[in-house]
């Protein structure tokens, strides 16, 4: 009996380790398009064409890097529990990689269609789709990996609040035009 019991003991600490591969592979590429996102925004938070549509609700621009890589880093570690929960069904692995690169890549656009094509129209449409990628990671993962389902939530608050800034920001700037 204490045999079985110990190693059901040994078994659950085993399923429970890092692995640490995965989880800096999902870091690295999290951050990349980070880096990629940050590339189009970084100098124009000063520019006039900002300045003119930044809404009134606007955080100062020292929060936005702070609370981005936590959501980022957040983000990272849905897609390694993810990745590590699906381990026995490429299927599932095939849907994770695609909505995680899909959300990735509306997260990018946003900040290119905001910042260097300076439409902000565009860039809201952008960030309903950046929603709706969101929600798709929390359902799908919510059928088998709810740690990672949680961990969207506040990724998802944030960004619905960019929605409502890029919204005002759009009202402004059919004003100006």
């Amino acid at each position: 009996m204490k045999k079985r019991a110990k190693k059901k003991i040994q078994n659950s600490s085993a399923k429970k380790k890092v692995n640490w591969k995965i989880l800096i592979v999902c870091l690295v590429v999290v951050f990349i398009f980070a880096g990629i996102g940050s590339f189009f925004s970084s100098d124009q938070t000063k520019s006039a064409y900002y300045v003119s549509i930044k809404p009134d609700l606007t955080p100062p621009n020292w929060v936005f890097p702070l609370v981005w890589n936590f959501l980022f880093v957040l983000l990272a570690y849905a897609l390694y529990f993810s990745w590590i929960k699906s381990e026995h069904n490429p299927k599932n692995r095939n849907k994770i990689v695609l909505i995680f690169l899909l959300n990735l890549a509306f997260n990018v656009l946003w900040s290119f269609l905001f910042f260097v094509v300076k439409n902000p129209l565009f860039a809201f449409f952008d960030i309903i789709l950046l929603l709706i990628s969101i929600v798709w990671i929390f359902a799908f993962n919510w059928k088998f990996e709810r740690k990672s389902s949680y961990l969207v939530v506040p990724y998802f608050v944030w960004v619905l609040f960019a929605a409502y800034l890029n919204w005002v920001s759009y009202l402004k700037w059919v004003s100006l035009v």
